[in-house]
């Protein structure tokens, strides 16, 4: 497992400090994978990690400059006054952008001599921008959204890097679905489908993890688990288990402090709700007491799910809704039942159908199909190979 050995790459995340969504464990998920592949591994991250010192890493942490992370925190300071639509959110993460390059930039720099590939995983930058700025060397940078048709300065800052030789950026993208687009909206970029986010190797299952939770050990316990945006669907949720109590419906992250509690009035089995970021230690307790995990989006919602992948690491069958990247790989690969998106009753005939026995070899294959190594290992050919990127072809796909 040393086909990285010789390499070094820095992955950023300038969001690591969150303690929700992927923000503290997609870069450092990655990271480590990478880092088994034998690759000297450095991740920047604009202040101090979430889950700092908490369990031992096999990859090297750098922050920001200080006046980097200072400018950082009063772009943020003022995005939370911005409705999201605004001209001033979106300059503001064009600074964010500018950041993410300088600052990578400066490490890379202080790295000495020698070439190191990098991997950009942060949400809400301006991916084109970044690439357009990265220059020489080899640059990953992962889109969260499809990308819409953009001309003017962006667009010829990325054709002059092309013609200086400089195009060595890769827009990453979670499906093939999306390389028309980019073909559309950004021709100068090649495009490379990469996952964002794996399987992973977990701890033991805790026996003793329902009663810490407070959970009834002789019901079937079914975990709405994951970050709060606005695909995120929890009203089939709540809407199907308000009349069941044949399961106890958990839910946990930052999706539960968006749920009206109204919701939750004339239950026949309360639901139990931890809002909020959860830790390490409560996210493997709500893992290893879950039955089912249940994924619920709005139509044509195509990212790819951390959470998925988390229920996957753990061995648990998901109900998920369909019209969604998670719904094609729950039915490709058999990982449990799918409903109607929006739909209770589509919803609780789905838990109806669901047959645990039938998921277990299923998730084995899934687990190591999507396995984070596989994920690293596709990222390091990218950054590697002989080949440039462009030289592969406008918009080349890569699993």
């Amino acid at each position: 497992a040393t086909v990285g050995a010789g390499h070094r790459v820095v992955v950023v995340e300038d969001r690591a400090h969150l303690g929700y969504g992927h923000f503290p464990n997609l870069f450092a998920e990655l990271a480590d994978a990478l880092a088994t592949l034998g690759v000297e591994v450095i991740a920047l991250t604009s202040r101090r990690w979430a889950f700092e010192g908490l369990a031992p890493t096999a990859f090297t942490r750098r922050r920001y400059r200080r006046w980097a992370a200072a400018v950082l925190r009063s772009t943020e300071r003022l995005s939370e006054a911005l409705p999201p639509w605004t001209r001033p959110l979106r300059l503001l993460n064009v600074v964010r952008s500018v950041l993410t390059v300088t600052e990578t930039r400066h490490l890379i720099g202080r790295l000495g001599p020698g070439p190191v590939g990098v991997i950009v995983v942060s949400y809400g930058i301006s991916t084109s921008l970044v690439c357009a700025l990265a220059g020489p060397g080899r640059w990953v940078v992962h889109r969260f959204e499809p990308l819409s048709p953009a001309a003017g300065p962006v667009g010829r800052l990325l054709r002059s890097q092309v013609a200086r030789g400089h195009g060595r950026a890769v827009l990453a993208v979670p499906e093939a679905n999306w390389v028309p687009g980019l073909a559309y909206g950004r021709p100068e970029l090649p495009a490379a489908v990469l996952a964002q986010s794996g399987t992973r190797p977990v701890p033991p299952l805790d026996g003793s993890a329902r009663a810490r939770l407070g959970l009834d050990p002789e019901v079937r316990v079914l975990l709405h688990f994951g970050a709060s945006h606005g695909s995120r669907d929890a009203n089939p949720v709540t809407a199907a288990l308000a009349r069941r109590d044949d399961w106890q419906l958990v839910i946990a992250g930052q999706l539960a402090a968006n749920i009206d509690p109204s919701a939750y009035h004339g239950w026949s089995r309360p639901a139990v709700v931890l809002a909020g970021a959860v830790d390490q230690a409560t996210r493997h307790d709500l893992w290893s007491a879950a039955d089912a995990a249940v994924l619920s989006f709005a139509p044509g919602y195509r990212r790819n799910s951390g959470t998925l992948m988390d229920a996957i690491s753990y061995a648990v069958p998901v109900v998920c809704s369909s019209r969604s990247l998670a719904g094609d790989v729950v039915e490709e690969f058999g990982l449990g039942t799918c409903f109607a998106p929006g739909d209770a009753a589509s919803l609780s005939a789905a838990l109806d159908r669901l047959d645990p026995e039938r998921t277990r070899s299923p998730l084995a294959a899934a687990a190591a199909h999507f396995s984070n190594i596989n994920i690293a290992r596709a990222h390091l050919d990218w950054l590697t190979s002989t080949t440039p990127p462009e030289a592969r072809g406008p918009n080349a796909t890569h699993a």
